[in-house]
């Protein structure tokens, strides 16, 4: 397994003992109880924010990048890093490895593999 992929394998967006830890407020997709003002405020002492933008058009997926379409796109949370994390492996290869992260994610949530052929069925 290369470096990349050790480095990848060490972010698990939903647990708060990762060093990247996604927030989401969507009525479709998660709800995080606490407001983003409230989360930015607790822990911005040793963190870092990236804005979450999400494109819904038959399913989500998810940048720290804006989307260019106003109507099927727009805020949909935040993610917070640890400031070691970026320290540690630099903004470029934090930024890359939050990409990863979060199209790893929407490709389960989303019912994708390896392929992108659909593996699951999602109840509507």
């Amino acid at each position: 397994m290369n470096d990349y992929m050790k480095r990848l394998r060490t972010i698990n967006l939903d647990k708060d003992t990762s060093p990247i830890r996604l927030y989401l407020w969507s009525k479709n997709y998660g709800r995080e109880e606490r407001t983003p003002k409230e989360i930015r405020k607790q822990y911005k002492r040793h963190n870092t924010f990236f804005d979450v933008f999400g494109y819904i058009h038959r399913d989500l997926a998810l940048s720290i990048y804006p989307y260019n379409c106003p109507f099927d796109s727009g805020w949909i949370g935040l993610i917070k890093v640890h400031k070691s994390f970026i320290a540690k492996h630099g903004i470029i290869m934090t930024k890359w490895l939050i990409t990863d992260a979060l199209t790893l994610k929407m490709n389960v949530y989303n019912g994708y593999d390896e392929s992108g052929y659909t593996t699951i069925i999602k109840a509507e």
